[in-house]
């Protein structure tokens, strides 16, 4: 039995095939949301090879010139250099999205919050917000399918038609980028809109992008990719003219997490400086935290990476969107994953949080669709820093 330092798995999902008379436990497992590393304990000696041939999906990856061009803006900002890319590519086309809503609704009111859904989907697929603008001043009806992927949203504003990375671990522990492959859903998880009442909220010529990320508490490492995307986006929109003549102007604010008051202190200061559209939180209990006062403003909300399926029937005035799929489809891919696997017995290892009860719930649901109805999940401590398997 070995003690592990906590290395970044959300939701580890262990697999047991039967074998003849006797059982055998697979040689692979499946995380409900990868890390970038793994094992940082003080002697990886003895765990050299331990977790090869471990699957697990995650959102697609930056790659290619993007990536590097994001970080050098980044960079250029005086920051040091990105470690991580994760949801950099969903806050950059959150900003896009709600730039490319103003100006369609030619307004910085929260009027533009009814044309978020209609610009991701069924118009002229364009990838840029340049581009983009072009087809709405000639009149016509535009798709926007972003950095992160398609990014088709339903009438509630959830994303989806998206794509998942499956990844795998190589022999250093760590993931191994030339066996990842890319997964497409097909966009079968649809909901109905709901018409709720909302507060409204004129605007004054002048789309003010707000942020609620992590700077500080248990998702900090997640924060400096997430001000990238919507930094370089707001970069980008400024560069072209900004969005209803104006530049658009930008109010970052820190999340923390749901020990610490930051997140009500940024949306009180967002509110003050008269944000148009708040980019945030990461965490959906943040999230729930703060959504009455933000949609009590009237203010736009749009998540870079909520994934809860506790907010899909959220009264929300249609006024909260999301830019990452929701758990159900995670957890559809995993499922499908497991069964591909030959998995007969599974074993789930989760967080003791919104997000790890939600993953695991939903996955033994949709492990009985898949005909496999002996799982067992083991809750643990965040805080703990450590789990015993």
């Amino acid at each position: 039995m070995h003690r592990l330092q906590k290395f970044g798995l959300i939701g580890l999902v262990l697999l047991t095939a039967n074998c003849g008379s006797r059982q055998e436990v697979s040689q692979e497992a499946i995380d409900a949301d990868m890390a970038d590393t793994a094992l940082p304990v003080d002697d990886t000696s003895r765990f050299v090879g331990a977790l090869e041939g471990m699957k697990g999906t995650r959102p697609v990856a930056v790659t290619g010139d993007w990536r590097q061009t994001l970080d050098d803006f980044w960079t250029s900002e005086g920051n040091e250099s990105l470690t991580s890319y994760q949801y950099a590519a969903e806050a950059y086309d959150s900003v896009v999205i709600a730039a490319l809503a103003a100006e369609s609704a030619q307004t910085d009111g929260n009027q533009l919050a009814d044309q978020i859904v209609g610009l991701s989907r069924d118009g002229t697929k364009c990838l840029n917000f340049e581009d983009c603008r072009r087809i709405l001043r000639a009149g016509g009806d535009v798709d926007y399918d972003g950095k992160s992927g398609k990014f088709t949203m339903n009438g509630r504003g959830e994303v989806v038609e998206t794509q998942f990375s499956i990844v795998e671990f190589g022999s250093n522990n760590r993931i191994d980028n030339s066996r990842t492959k890319i997964e497409e859903l097909d966009g079968s998880w649809e909901f109905l809109p709901f018409n709720e009442p909302r507060v409204e909220r004129n605007g004054d010529g002048v789309l003010r992008i707000g942020t609620v990320l992590p700077l500080t508490g248990q998702l900090a490492p997640y924060g400096p990719p997430q001000f990238a995307g919507v930094e370089f986006a707001i970069s980008e929109i400024n560069r072209v003219g900004g969005v209803l003549g104006r530049p658009v102007e930008y109010v970052p604010g820190d999340s923390g997490d749901s020990s610490s008051d930051a997140a009500e202190v940024a949306v009180a200061e967002a509110i003050s400086a008269g944000v148009d559209v708040l980019i945030g939180p990461s965490s959906t209990t943040v999230t729930i935290d703060i959504i009455d006062a933000v949609l009590a403003a009237g203010i736009v909300q749009i998540s870079p990476a909520n994934t809860n399926m506790q907010l899909v029937d959220f009264p929300d005035g249609g006024l909260y969107f999301r830019a990452a799929p929701a758990d159900d489809q995670q957890t559809f891919l995993l499922s499908k994953l497991i069964a591909r696997e030959n998995g007969k017995r599974v074993f789930i290892a989760a967080v003791d949080d919104l997000y790890g009860n939600s993953i695991a719930d939903r996955l033994m649901k949709q492990l009985v669709v898949e005909g496999i109805d002996d799982s067992q999940v083991e809750l643990f401590n965040p805080a703990s820093g450590n789990f015993v398997t």
